[in-house]
């Protein structure tokens, strides 16, 4: 990014990789040498241990999922210390900005043809995306809801923002299948180069969509809203988030697009 000139403070993006990095290795290297020495001091207590405790430990998915998640570091969230990530936040149940963004069921593609039905998850959309960022507009809900009406003023906001498609920022909005029941794009987007942005969502509710993921799901529980909410989350190119926002109105919008221009360059 900052050999391509998409970085409003190349110097901040840099020293940025310290600030996040450092405290990571430490905890690694102590949490290592704690599980290095309690092995050497006492060996036959911890043979012991892995003979007859590790496998019903491990057979276990509360015990195995965490263990995993921990060894493919999804689960290390970045130091809040970090230049990147925003330094207050309105308290939410979405994702928390630091954290690592994980797999989803796979999505709907809005515009298909008749040989191809596509879905795909959300890590798959996200491959090829560096040195891009990605901003995700979810907007889900229940059928008795209309489908919300700030997407279009997301889109607005982009569009006049990042003119270039796939230039600096990857957008995907995802948005309720039942609410897109037409095999075309929204009459608003009129830029050719994002048949690929738009996405559906069958069932918000269920483990594992996307909704569920970055915890929009708890808000669309309550079917006396008049409105239910959408989200904003900014993604860096290493799946991490950036940022998340609830969106009400659209000066949540601009809230989340003057994040994303206070370090990188729209382009």
């Amino acid at each position: 990014m900052v050999l391509d000139g998409l970085s409003t403070d190349p110097e901040q993006l840099l020293d940025s990789y310290s600030a996040e990095r450092e405290p990571i290795d430490a905890a690694t290297m102590e949490a290592t040498g704690s599980a290095t020495r309690t092995v050497l001091g006492n060996p036959t207590l911890f043979s012991t241990f892995a003979k007859y405790a590790l496998p019903v430990l491990f057979s276990m998915d509360r015990v195995m999922k965490p263990f995993m998640a921990n060894m493919l570091q999804i689960a290390v969230e970045l130091p809040k210390e970090s230049p990147l990530l925003p330094q207050t936040t309105p308290i939410t149940d979405l994702i928390a900005p630091g954290q690592y963004i994980r797999g989803t069921v796979p999505l709907r593609k809005r515009l298909i043809n008749k040989d191809d039905f596509e879905r795909t998850t959300l890590h798959h959309l996200l491959q090829n995306t560096i040195p891009q960022y990605t901003i995700l507009w979810v907007s889900s809900r229940s059928s008795c809801y209309s489908g919300n009406p700030l997407t279009r003023a997301f889109w607005s906001k982009f569009n006049d923002t990042y003119a270039n498609p796939a230039a600096t920022v990857k957008p995907i909005i995802v948005e309720s299948a039942h609410h897109s029941l037409q095999n075309k794009l929204p009459t608003y987007v009129t830029t050719k180069g994002y048949e690929e942005a738009f996405w559906l969502e069958e069932h918000w509710d269920a483990e594992h969509s996307i909704s569920n993921r970055i915890g929009l799901d708890k808000y669309l529980h309550n079917n006396k809203l008049e409105s239910p909410p959408a989200a904003i989350i900014i993604l860096r190119p290493d799946r991490y988030v950036a940022y998340s926002g609830l969106v009400n109105s659209t000066s949540d919008i601009n809230t989340a697009f003057d994040f994303l221009g206070n370090y990188l360059e729209a382009k």
